[in-house]
């Protein structure tokens, strides 16, 4: 993509425009869930924080996804859930987060929305699986240090507005999503 293909959305048109296709997948019965990913101190320049922070993201994604879908090799992309991630670093606001959360890796983390088909393999939610598998996820001595789970109950625009906000705040750009599963053009 040319730089001048780049400026042609702004910010704002990008958030709107996932905010739409998550909308239309909850109306076909995906469900949302918000997921936040915390990391432990990584080693490196930024760039490097960042691509460690994808690869994480990245294998987070394929572990759920072994226990969301029977054969992900063979199922067609439409078919395997989706995940819409995006980094953000902390605010000033009223309820202060920890001195240890806003100073590992300068504050960033991530935040993302996941779009669940209504015929994955599991029988609880993901926020439940994810509470419930925390410790084969996160911890000590790994990369992610906690990941939180919510289901999105109501107005799954807003919890996408929230998830990219680093977007419109010109922190993030459209090159730092990331948008799972890869198609077969990019693995490849």
């Amino acid at each position: 993509m040319m730089m001048s293909d780049r400026l042609r959305y702004r910010p704002q048109d990008i958030v709107g425009g996932y905010a739409e296709y998550v909308r239309q997948h909850v109306e076909e019965g995906w469900e949302p869930t918000f997921i936040s990913l915390m990391f432990n101190p990584l080693g490196g320049s930024a760039s490097v924080v960042a691509d460690q922070m994808r690869y994480e993201a990245e294998r987070l994604y394929g572990w759920m996804l072994t226990r969301r879908c029977r054969r992900p090799r063979t199922t067609p992309n439409y078919r395997k859930p989706i995940f819409l991630g995006c980094p953000d670093w902390p605010v000033p606001k009223y309820n202060r987060d920890s001195l240890h959360e806003t100073s590992v890796n300068g504050g960033r983390h991530l935040h993302g929305i996941d779009l669940t088909p209504p015929w994955t393999r599991l029988v609880c939610t993901l926020s439940d699986f994810i509470a419930e598998n925390q410790d084969k996820m996160a911890g000590p001595g790994r990369r992610l240090a906690r990941v939180y789970a919510e289901t999105i109950t109501q107005t799954p625009e807003n919890a996408v507005e929230y998830a990219l906000k680093s977007l419109p705040r010109c922190r993030a750009t459209s090159d730092d999503l990331i948008i799972l599963p890869r198609s077969q053009k990019e693995v490849w």
